[in-house]
């Protein structure tokens, strides 16, 4: 009864507990906090010493920048061939030795992008580097993965052998390539993960383990440039987390698409949902978690189709021989 709460300059009722001597004071609005919004907490209370001390405290948060998801972004179920349980990858993987200028590709999502599409050049010579990751069966050279949970040696990040239920790290696919001055060669690698996630309605937490950085888009096709982005982590790192929430404004399958890239050193990727209430991670796609989110690896017709052009609106130091 000592405790008071206003969000934003209006009272509210919050819910009050005391255990082991401490006193919780929590507060459910009851409709999701726009994206980016500032608000602002007035807390009062008292204590019961005699005479009682009244105490005030203020302070304000930032929501965060989720993305939200509507029909725009979605393709109709009957679209999906819900048999193609995954995810469809392609790897694309540089010479052990670059040249761009260094040895190590540069860790950047530019790099990336136009490295699948091989149109990353040799500054030497002009031309496309090759491309000397493996193929893989699947159509463009692709591969099929039920989960993504990949380590170049071993296991790392959150799902490993010794997990509870264990989930053994995945070598990543098509590498080592057939680079000829390298046969072991474990650098320089891209890659891009498509899949068509069923979400629920309401918000959810997703998250990338990477080394080194990612970028996760969302759109009707999921190659569209214009897709909305969803999570980023530019550069180079370690083994790490990166999280991030997004709002499906309606229940549907969302077409996702994750670029991961690798300079040199280590190289892992995890993609993974994290269950609001409890925290717990879950690996995209895990068909035993009942609360796992599922993707599938394709379409039972042919995707939408988009309009890009190169080079980029507002564009500067463009080449003289850009197309």
């Amino acid at each position: 009864a000592s405790v008071t709460l206003a969000v934003n300059g209006t009272a509210v009722t919050p819910v009050v507990n005391k255990t082991a001597g401490v006193t919780s004071v929590r507060f459910t609005p009851s409709t999701l906090l726009p994206a980016g919004s500032i608000h602002t907490i007035q807390m009062i209370y008292a204590d019961t010493a005699s005479p009682a001390g009244r105490y005030t405290n203020n302070w304000k948060f930032t929501v965060e920048n989720y993305a939200t998801l509507g029909a725009s972004h979605s393709v109709p179920r009957a679209s999906v061939d819900t048999a193609s349980s995954g995810f469809t990858v392609r790897v694309a993987q540089g010479k052990d030795a670059a040249g761009f200028p260094g040895a190590d590709l540069p860790n950047n999502t530019r790099r990336a992008e136009d490295q699948l599409a091989g149109r990353l050049p040799d500054l030497t010579s002009g031309q496309p580097l090759p491309n000397y990751a493996l193929p893989g069966p699947g159509p463009g050279g692709s591969y099929s993965f039920d989960l993504i949970n990949w380590n170049q040696s071993g296991d790392a990040g959150n799902f490993q052998s010794g997990s509870t239920p264990p989930f053994p790290d995945e070598l990543i696919p098509g590498v080592p390539g057939s680079d000829p001055d390298s046969p072991s060669n474990m650098d320089n690698i891209a890659a891009e993960v498509i899949a068509y996630l069923d979400l629920p309605a309401g918000l959810h937490r997703l998250g990338v383990n990477s080394d080194d950085g990612f970028r996760v888009t969302a759109a009707a096709n999921p190659r569209d440039p214009a897709g909305a982005q969803l999570g980023m982590f530019e550069g180079g790192r370690g083994v790490a987390d990166s999280v991030f929430s997004v709002l499906a404004a309606e229940a549907g399958i969302y077409p996702v698409r994750l670029i991961w890239y690798e300079g040199g050193g280590g190289a892992a990727l995890e993609f993974f949902s994290v269950d609001i209430p409890t925290g717990q991670k879950i690996l995209i796609n895990d068909r035993n978690n009942s609360k796992g989110i599922r993707a599938y690896r394709s379409l039972a017709g042919p995707t939408r189709p988009f309009v890009s052009v190169s080079p980029l609106h507002n564009a500067v130091n463009v080449s003289g021989s850009a197309q």
